[in-house]
């Protein structure tokens, strides 16, 4: 009955912590140009990329692999994440990309860009 007892909390305690260690977003490319990249300056989402109508520039791409398939700007901790993630790179939006999609995987990406003066 003790093994049984060890080998639950051993379970649980692998569970506990590979949640709490998550990383949502993953930087699969990164920009050399670092031009103002110490400033925040403010999170914008688009959809695409000609809603954007201040020049930027793109710093990296990020991927998900959350299970969305739709709406998931309307998720407030979602957008909370990506609006953190974002931000800890020095970017100012994020823009969805639809152009790197796989019909294996459920992942999302996005382009994470930052404004020029």
């Amino acid at each position: 009955m003790k093994f049984y007892f060890n080998l639950f909390f051993i379970c649980f305690l692998i569970l506990i912590s590979s949640c709490s260690n998550k990383e949502y977003f993953e930087i699969i490319s990164i920009s050399d140009n670092d031009n103002n990249l110490n400033s925040f300056k403010g999170f914008s989402f688009y959809i695409n990329e000609k809603d954007i109508e201040q020049d930027f520039f793109e710093i990296a791409v990020l991927k998900t692999d959350l299970d969305y398939v739709g709406n998931f700007f309307f998720d407030e901790a979602f957008m909370e994440k990506l609006k953190n993630k974002v931000k800890s790179i020095s970017a100012d939006g994020a823009i969805y990309d639809t152009t790197m999609l796989y019909s294996d995987k459920k992942e999302n990406y996005f382009i994470a860009i930052k404004f020029t003066e």
